[in-house]
């Protein structure tokens, strides 16, 4: 069971490091806040589908979804609160 766990973490991390690296392009196809907003409801429906995930290859398959919509999430926020002025 631990290792289950270790597993799904590298899962997640894998998963987020794929979506950061190509997450500027993607931005710049579909804009910054449309795809904030696109990856924080697939980040959403997939802790929902992990949360009721019954085996380990649907939560891994949930982990690596989510992995890839929040690799974009945070460096979205960060650039926009370095252009508010103030």
């Amino acid at each position: 069971p631990e290792s289950v766990a270790a597993y799904g973490f590298a899962v997640f991390a894998m998963a987020m490091a794929a979506g950061r690296f190509f997450g500027d392009r993607v931005v710049v196809r579909f804009g910054a806040i449309r795809l904030l907003v696109l990856c924080s409801l697939i980040s959403a429906g997939s802790v929902g589908a992990l949360i009721l995930s019954a085996s380990v290859l649907p939560a891994f398959a949930a982990l690596a979804i989510c992995g890839v919509s929040d690799g974009n999430i945070i460096p979205i926020v960060f650039a926009v609160a370095g252009k508010t002025a103030g």
